[in-house]
């Protein structure tokens, strides 16, 4: 299994309170009740591995290269801590980051990076992203900015766990 990321948003108050209460809010997701209710309320955006489809979407190719998902606005932030077994990582963005975040995503016509991405990979590798993926990431990448744009207008932090 590759790497996963899941995106909270909370108030500064939780962060403060210690990564253990962070730690609590993420297990309690892992219930379906809970990850519905949180997805479907916007403070869970759960992007699984498709985080690297929708990095690669965002860096748009040679227009913004970046090393790796820390160096986006959307995916920085300031490492925490480790938690569990095998070590997942904590990412904290704070409310000013989180604007950042949402000003980076804010106006991007999201379908055209996609099919940018999509022929990039069809030219390195033979074939486009299907159409059933390119419905997913475009879902995800308008949850993602919807997202940022609440915990920007709400003075919230942004924090990921990293799996």
């Amino acid at each position: 299994m590759g790497m996963s990321i899941r995106l909270r948003r909370v108030d500064t108050s939780e962060v403060e309170r210690g990564v253990e209460q962070l730690e609590r809010g993420f297990a309690a997701t892992l219930k379906n009740r809970k990850w519905q209710s949180e997805t479907d309320a916007g403070v869970l955006v759960d992007l699984g591995e498709s985080w690297q489809f929708i990095n690669s979407a965002l860096a748009d190719g040679d227009q913004h290269p970046v090393s790796g998902p820390e160096a986006l606005p959307v995916f920085g932030g300031a490492y925490l801590a480790s938690v569990g077994e095998p070590q997942d990582a904590i990412i904290v963005l704070q409310p000013d980051e989180v604007n950042s975040a949402f000003e980076f995503l804010d106006g991007m016509d999201f379908a055209a990076l996609l099919q940018r991405e999509s022929e990039r990979a069809k030219s390195r590798f033979g074939a486009g992203i299907p159409e059933w993926l390119m419905d997913s990431l475009l879902d995800k990448l308008k949850r993602l900015r919807t997202f940022y744009g609440t915990a920007a207008a709400e003075g919230q932090c942004v924090v990921k766990r990293i799996y």
